[in-house]
């Protein structure tokens, strides 16, 4: 029995702290979201750059694709495995 009061007592807790979090929880994320987009704003007044993401454009090169030279070995070739 102390089993099923004890289930009880963690369904009315949850209940109760959704309803508060819930209740209070919206505003702080409404103010906290508005500090944030506050500061994207001031920093992008400030930097262009702020909180941009390069889109477009050649990427930079990474190297030419290319024959390698005649002769050239392996790692395991040089290392005396076949």
């Amino acid at each position: 029995m102390p089993a099923f009061f004890g289930v009880i007592v963690t369904v009315v807790v949850g209940v109760v702290a959704v309803l508060v979090l819930g209740i209070w929880g919206f505003p702080f994320t409404l103010v906290i979201g508005a500090l944030i987009l506050g500061y994207v704003f001031t920093a992008r007044k400030r930097d262009g750059s702020v909180a941009t993401v390069e889109r477009g454009g050649n990427p930079e090169p990474t190297g030419v694709p290319r024959k390698s030279p005649g002769g050239v070995e392996t790692a395991n070739q040089r290392q005396g495995q076949t």
